[in-house]
């Protein structure tokens, strides 16, 4: 009995892996194609290097419950299966966190299109070429997502400044572009008043900023100007 267990464990478990390899690969595929995508893009921005850590554990899990079943039985693998449910409702509980944040800013975004049709697919854009770029310089997958935010978010300060101003098709007046230049403060502001964002909200201040002074609203110079916030600028 002992050794059917152990021939069916292994078994089992690369049965599962393979599942779950060839589901990723089909899923990544579908994507490349309805996208219009390479399928090597792809993968780099669905953080394969996650996935195969997972695949990793995955694995080597599956190899050590087909050992304790063989060892110790059902009240063995009942005893080592237990923490690792509790750890996963903890998992799931932080991605729905996680996905709670991302409604955050997608309502947010959501907001300033509504109010300057201009910015419509602008910050997405942004946001999009602001991955690119801190990927390309090796920032971790967290630090990514904060930039996501921080592009996404960048322009909500124009929520304060008034409809006819944003949407005035001649040059705008000393005043009006007053109004203007303030929309960095105000949107540091709105994204400050949210506790899961006001990490980014440092970036939005300063994302009019110029290595050179000319910038707003306050004229910092180079290094005093965050990376993130240059990063924003180029984006």
């Amino acid at each position: 009995m002992a050794a059917s267990c152990q021939a069916a464990g292994p078994s089992y478990t690369t049965t599962g892996d393979v599942n779950q390899a060839t589901n990723y690969l089909l899923v990544t595929g579908v994507v490349a194609l309805s996208r219009h995508m390479p399928l090597l893009e792809v993968w780099r921005g669905q953080q394969f290097s996650t996935f195969a850590a997972g695949f990793f554990v995955a694995l080597l899990l599956g190899i050590v419950l087909s050992q304790t079943m063989v060892a110790a039985g059902i009240p063995g693998v009942l005893l080592l299966t237990v923490p690792f449910l509790l750890a996963r409702r903890t998992f799931r509980a932080y991605l729905d966190l996680s996905e709670a944040y991302a409604d955050t800013v997608r309502s947010l975004v959501t907001a300033i299109e509504a109010k300057d049709p201009y910015t419509k697919g602008h910050s997405e854009r942004v946001a999009r070429y602001v991955s690119m770029i801190v990927e390309d310089l090796g920032w971790s997958h967290l630090a990514i997502r904060r930039m996501e935010y921080a592009a996404l978010l960048h322009d909500i300060g124009k929520l304060g400044v008034p409809t006819r101003t944003l949407l005035k098709p001649s040059a705008l007046d000393e005043a009006e572009f007053a109004h203007v230049r303030a929309h960095p403060e105000v949107g540091a502001h709105i994204v400050r008043s949210v506790d899961s964002l006001a990490d980014v909200a440092d970036l939005v201040q300063k994302h009019h900023e110029r290595p050179d002074g000319t910038g707003y609203p306050q004229g910092l110079q180079g290094d005093a100007i965050p990376v993130g916030s240059r990063v924003l600028a180029v984006g």
